[in-house]
């Protein structure tokens, strides 16, 4: 029983995690002065979603999924695949795992500014894990998964999420821990 509760926990992690990339490194790349670092509309979103910030969401899920591909191919992980990483298209993945994820936080933030909340403001668990429902629901276009594996995304994603941001916040690359 514990085997087969691991196995689908790293099934699922190693699935979703295209899109947990595309979510945590406009944070790392945040303060680099890269192309596109103005907001999108500072009004209506906020100052920190950019088009940086949309742009690096596609890009790092894609090289992540192509990375994922290499392993695979080169024998490493096959067993906690869930993709055929041979009959996919990296660019289109890509998309459907990092952006829709930053699309939903996108309007989020839209609704946060309507509602008078700071930009730095969680809204614990649910900023966690409706990420992971949104990317689910745009990657089942193309790809879907087991029941199991959403639950264990579901469960897992909120702690894994605070962790990170406690390390964020930790190593200076955030303001707030949470």
């Amino acid at each position: 029983m514990m085997n087969w509760v691991l196995l689908i926990i790293f099934q699922a992690l190693f699935f979703i995690f295209p899109a947990w990339i595309a979510n945590m490194f406009p944070v790392l790349l945040r303060k680099l002065p890269l192309p596109g670092s103005f907001p999108i509309h500072e009004k209506r979103f906020g100052k920190n979603k950019t088009r940086k910030w949309l742009i690096s969401g596609w890009f790092w899920a894609s090289l992540v999924l192509w990375i994922q591909s290499l392993l695979v191919k080169a024998g490493y992980l096959t067993e906690i695949a869930l993709i055929d990483y041979s009959s996919i298209s990296f660019v289109l993945y890509g998309f459907l795992f990092g952006v829709w994820a930053l699309v939903w936080d996108l309007i989020e933030s839209f609704v946060k500014r309507r509602m008078w909340i700071a930009p730095w403001w969680a809204l614990f668990p649910r900023d966690q894990i409706d990420r992971v429902i949104w990317s689910l629901l745009f990657i089942s276009l193309v790809f879907s998964i087991s029941r199991a594996h959403i639950w264990a995304l579901l469960i897992i994603t909120p702690i894994l999420h605070a962790l990170t941001n406690v390390l964020w916040y930790m190593i200076w690359l955030k303001d707030v821990w949470w």
